[in-house]
C-alpha cells in the first residue's frame, strides 16, 4: 500500500542537526535505492520532506518512520493512497452504479446499416455519416 508522507522537521540544535541529517539524507537514498520510496521532494521554505512510501503493512510503515535518524525532532502527517481507478470502482460500488455494456448489433441493425450505406455510397450523405446516425 502507498503512504503519502510529509515530515516536517522541529529545528534541532545545530550540532545535532549536522550530524542528523546527513544520515537521513542516507537514509532515504537507501529506501529508495530499495523501492520502499518511491519518490521524495523537499518542502520549499521548510525544513522537511515528502514522500510516497510503499509499505506492506502498519509494522513495515512503523519500521520505515521509526528508523529515521529525524525521528525524534519530526512531525508527521501520514495520509494512505490510492489509485483514482481503484477509488472510482469503490464509489461504483457503494453508489450501485453500473458500467453500461458495449453495444451489440442486431441482425436487423446491421441489414439496415448495410443497406443505408449502399444507398448513400459509402455511407456519407450531405456530409454526415450513417454510421454516426445509428450509433
Amino acid at each position: 500500500m502507498k503512504f503519502l508522507i510529509i515530515a516536517r522537521v522541529r529545528q534541532p540544535p545545530v550540532e545535532i542537526w549536522a550530524r542528523l541529517l546527513p544520515a537521513h539524507f542516507k537514509y532515504l537514498d537507501k529506501l529508495e535505492k530499495e523501492r520502499t520510496v518511491e519518490v521524495s521532494y523537499h518542502l520549499i521554505g521548510q525544513q522537511g520532506d515528502a514522500l510516497i512510501v510503499n509499505a506492506n503493512s502498519d509494522d513495515d510503515l512503523a519500521r520505515i518512520i521509526g528508523e529515521d535518524p529525524l525521528f525524534f525532532y519530526t512531525e508527521r502527517e501520514i495520509y494512505p493512497l490510492t489509485t483514482r481507478e481503484a477509488h472510482k470502482q469503490r464509489l461504483e460500488k457503494i453508489l450501485g452504479i453500473t458500467r453500461p455494456r458495449a453495444r451489440r448489433w442486431t441482425q436487423r441493425s446491421r441489414v439496415i446499416r448495410m443497406f443505408l450505406r449502399k444507398k448513400f455510397r459509402n455511407g456519407v450523405k450531405n456530409g454526415f455519416m450513417i454510421d454516426t446516425i445509428l450509433d
